[in-house]
């Protein structure tokens, strides 16, 4: 499944992604992405985690926090409890 978050080529573009959704649909190459910024900032936190190696609750948090360092809004508890429902359905 293609989404906008997989698309982005830079951490920039992933912030304003998620604080577009936060306002309306993203529109991306494959269509267009009406998912929450809580969900969009788990997505990339779980699959940055992934990538690393490093899927404990730490690491995931590690990532949402240098996504908001970077100036994505999301409710941090929220896209949290998102990224690791995700590594656990793994």
């Amino acid at each position: 499944m293609s989404t906008a978050i997989k698309e982005a080529l830079s951490i920039e573009e992933v912030v304003e992604i998620i604080n577009t959704a936060a306002e309306s649909t993203v529109k991306f190459s494959d269509g267009s992405d009406m998912r929450s910024p809580e969900e969009m900032a788990g997505e990339y936190a779980f699959d940055a985690a992934e990538e690393s190696g490093y899927t404990d609750a730490a690491s995931i948090e590690a990532h949402l926090e240098y996504l908001a360092d970077q100036g994505a809004e999301f409710d941090f508890k929220e896209a949290l409890q998102n990224a690791i429902g995700r590594r656990d359905e793994k």
